[in-house]
């Protein structure tokens, strides 16, 4: 199996539940229209929890959204039919404002759990800060992408 940077997610979320911050773990996950796996990102995020020591009783799978909006209006009722009061949300920080506000427009108040924190070092800049590289393209274009996203959520009213 191979992971990307958004694995964090998953192990931060295997951290909670293993440290008891969690009795049951929602995975919101379904796949984009573009994806060709016949298996929902949900049912593979479940196998690695189960890796991870969280119990696969212990995850309720939701893998049919296809954007944040969607993972948040569905997990809504699956914390409404176990009459969840108190909730983690686990996502990466650059993710967390778009995230809270999705889930907050569907009456679900989470405490937010940031993971993939990145911080910008502020030294005095050096020749190499100024040439392309694939790391500032690869930040830059999730910047953009999430800039992107909060401002058609805000536009939909989803947050």
């Amino acid at each position: 199996m191979e992971f990307n940077g958004t694995v964090d997610r998953v192990h931060k979320t295997a951290e909670l539940y293993r440290a008891g911050k969690a009795s049951m773990v929602i995975v919101t996950a379904g796949n984009q229209p573009w994806t060709q796996s016949a298996w929902a990102e949900a049912d593979l995020i479940r196998e690695l929890l189960a890796k991870w020591g969280v119990p696969k009783e212990a995850v309720m799978l939701e893998g049919s959204s296809r954007n944040t909006r969607e993972n948040a209006l569905f997990s809504k009722n699956i914390i409404d039919s176990i009459d969840c009061k108190k909730s983690l949300l686990v996502t990466s920080a650059v993710h967390m404002p778009r995230a809270m506000g999705a889930f907050r427009s569907v009456g679900v108040e989470p405490f937010a759990v940031s993971t993939d924190v990145r911080v910008v070092d502020v030294s005095f800049p050096v020749v190499m800060d100024f040439l392309p590289s694939a790391a500032a393209l690869s930040m830059t274009s999730e910047a953009l992408r999430e800039w992107v996203g909060q401002k058609v959520y805000q536009v939909q009213g989803w947050n």
